[in-house]
């Protein structure tokens, strides 16, 4: 009776551990749980040319290894965007579809960046706030860029500009980084500040 009884326990000890190592992964120290929905091999590995991305910019070490203790959860019922980055129960995650992301975008690194911005920053920073509001409100960009996601609130225009500093061009407006010569320099000096110095890389995107 005994044997068996420990037999079970063995088996049921086994489980635990499976169950535990599919649940959690991480890749260069970023935590992924996959509790709801493990991952395919190429799912994962578009995953972590994302994450790639976020390591490539140059971001400062603690910068960075504040970007890493975002917890990155997959989420088989989001919707719509790829990735988001959301406070759930009082605590902030990166939730991502379980699909294979587009390569060579940085999807993660601006979902992250809003990680950092509501953890690290806070987000009634006044360098942030004061800036999105001066450009929101003024006429530095083209009347079709009003409805654009970087001037839907500070928080989209924190993370949008901060991915064209460190990133370079994406697809979407403003598009260029060359376009961050039109903020306040005491706005470009702050993103110097939390991130060092970047040189745009005008061009890159795809």
């Amino acid at each position: 009776m005994m044997t068996i009884r420990r037999l079970l326990i063995a088996m049921l000890g086994v489980t635990m551990h499976l169950s535990s190592a599919h649940a959690g992964t991480g890749y260069h120290g970023f935590s992924i749980d996959q509790s709801a929905r493990q991952l395919a091999p190429d799912v994962m590995a578009s995953l972590n040319a994302q994450l790639d991305i976020v390591e490539a910019v140059g971001l400062p070490p603690a910068v960075l290894a504040a970007l890493k203790a975002t917890p990155i959860i997959v989420d088989p019922d989001l919707r719509g965007n790829p990735g988001i980055f959301a406070v759930r129960g009082g605590a902030g995650a990166v939730y991502v579809q379980p699909i294979v992301f587009a390569a060579h975008k940085p999807i993660l690194l601006h979902e992250l960046l809003h990680a950092y911005h509501f953890g690290t920053l806070g987000l009634n920073r006044p360098e942030i706030v004061q800036t999105f509001q001066r450009t929101r409100d003024g006429n530095r960009f083209p009347a079709q860029f009003k409805s654009s996601h970087f001037l839907e609130n500070g928080k989209e225009f924190f993370a949008v500009t901060s991915t064209l500093y460190l990133f370079g061009d994406i697809q979407q407006p403003p598009f260029s980084c060359n376009a961050l010569a039109k903020l306040d320099p005491d706005y470009l000096d702050f993103l110097a500040a939390q991130f060092g110095a970047h040189t745009c890389h005008a061009g890159v995107a795809n």
